[in-house]
């Protein structure tokens, strides 16, 4: 999240989702602020995916497992 919030292009958003990492229930007030810019929580939700695309292999690679030829 903070990765995202430092790539956003927009100074006043960008602080506010900083502010928003700070202190309890940090994924509900990110969301929040991005709900503010529909574009934004789009481009927050393909960068969350596009990272668990790039983390998947390694977890299963550490578990032992192996991808199929």
């Amino acid at each position: 999240m903070e990765v995202f919030a430092a790539r956003t292009g927009d100074a006043g958003l960008g602080g506010r989702l900083e502010r928003a990492l700070t202190g309890r229930d940090v994924l509900r007030w990110f969301r929040d602020v991005l709900a503010e810019s529909p574009r934004q929580l789009q481009g927050w939700y393909a960068f969350k995916d596009e990272r668990h695309r790039c983390r998947a292999p390694n977890w299963f690679a550490s578990e032992g497992y192996r991808p199929m030829p």
